[in-house]
């Protein structure tokens, strides 16, 4: 059978989206020259383009970082403070090692006590419930091999996950559909936490050294470990496969195309639509290193028809919701599609026949499972018979 022109269309379309997916993946290390020489071990990231730094295992600062580079301090008098997440109202949930607190921040800098915890509470995370998951690591020289807690809204505490393969624990983060992550400072292996809270090995980063994988990020659909004594970042899929994201193993401090670049004890990491940030860990820096992904005209719109039209989202970036406008100039079947940054389809939120009219789709920034999707870049394409277009949005935490 001879194909129609409507059929030719669609393979051309079709092509047109296999060859923009396949254009992801190309990244590159830069770097922001900082205004002073600090010691940072983990980053937050805001909205507005500042970064925070807390001052690691033995620091009483915590540092901001404006877009520009300059630096100064935000808050001080802590005992350690080694990481942080947003509260509500800008205020900053932060660790103080030493003495087992969870710190509540508030915009002027000053701070007060949340939770009394114990001695080694080091890495946060918030999960999809709005729960504080923490890490507990009393230090590599310490007979316990460490635990996981829960932490409420309201202050309560309890043990979310102990023995196993939790060692010397690092990093917390959870994937797409909300199994949990635990990244083990002390033997370089991953734990993941499945719904119903049983435990089982993930995988193992082959980080050699003292300090093997710090915190941990999932980002872009997979999971990124700072190994800092080997000065690598290592990037972890879903199937558990592990593999050098970045980094040479050499203790320089070089931008370039990754992984060949050198990083000096990469600790603390913050994710921000298509970039992620990276700093030294255990020596002072005048430097903070990002690497972004370098995606291609994927955000541009590559319109068949100009009959129909797809406007930019509103807000953008936004937090919980954003609003989707386009216009269909007559009768059609309508799909409006939502896409991680790899072309993985997240959601579809219109799929019917439409009348010609302007049209305003909010997204909930879920998945079709109804889980809340973690912050990052995403895009949203309209196609029809004869249309398609395709737009970036950024989904910030």
């Amino acid at each position: 059978m001879k194909p129609t022109s409507k059929s030719r269309l669609k393979y051309l379309l079709l092509c047109l989206i296999i060859t923009f997916s396949n254009a992801l993946g190309a990244q590159e290390v830069k770097s922001r020259a900082l205004s002073d020489d600090i010691n940072v071990d983990a980053l937050l990231y805001h909205e507005d383009g500042s970064i925070y730094g807390s001052g690691g295992w033995d620091g009483s600062n915590i540092y901001k970082i404006a877009p520009n580079g300059d630096v100064s301090t935000y808050a001080s008098g802590f005992i350690g403070i080694v990481d942080m997440i947003w509260g509500e109202n800008d205020t900053i949930i932060g660790t103080s090692y030493q003495d087992g607190r969870l710190m509540k921040i508030a915009p002027d800098g000053t701070s007060s006590t949340f939770v009394h915890s114990s001695v080694g509470v080091a890495s946060l995370y918030r999960d999809y419930n709005g729960d504080i998951i923490c890490t507990i690591n009393p230090g590599l020289a310490h007979p316990s091999p460490g635990k996981v807690i829960k932490v409420t809204p309201e202050g309560n505490v309890s043990t979310f996950a102990s023995g196993g393969t939790i060692f010397k624990p690092g990093g917390a983060t959870q994937d797409e559909e909300g199994n949990y992550y635990i990244s083990n400072l002390g033997d370089g292996r991953i734990t993941k936490i499945n719904a119903d809270g049983s435990q089982e090995l993930f995988a193992t980063i082959p980080a050699m050294g003292q300090w093997k994988i710090g915190y941990i990020k999932f980002w872009n659909g997979s999971f990124y470990t700072s190994a800092i004594s080997e000065n690598k970042i290592y990037e972890t899929t879903l199937d558990g496969d592990v593999s050098v994201y970045a980094g040479d193993g050499i203790p320089l401090d070089q931008d370039g195309v990754v992984p060949d670049v050198s990083f000096k004890n990469p600790n603390g990491m913050a994710v921000a639509g298509d970039t992620l940030f990276v700093i030294s860990g255990l020596d002072a820096t005048d430097k903070l290193r990002y690497i972004t992904e370098v995606i291609s005209n994927i955000d541009e719109k590559y319109e068949v028809s100009s009959d129909h039209s797809l406007e930019i989202n509103f807000p953008n970036p936004f937090k919980l919701s954003t609003n989707i406008e386009y216009k269909i100039a007559s009768r059609t079947f309508v799909r409006l599609n939502i896409y991680s940054a790899r072309g993985n389809l997240i959601n579809t939120i219109v799929n019917k026949n439409q009348q010609a009219g302007d049209y305003v789709i909010q997204w909930n920034g879920k998945d079709l499972q109804g889980n809340t999707m973690v912050p990052g870049v995403y895009f949203y394409e309209l196609s029809t018979d004869n249309f398609i277009a395709r737009k970036k949005m950024l989904l910030l935490k």
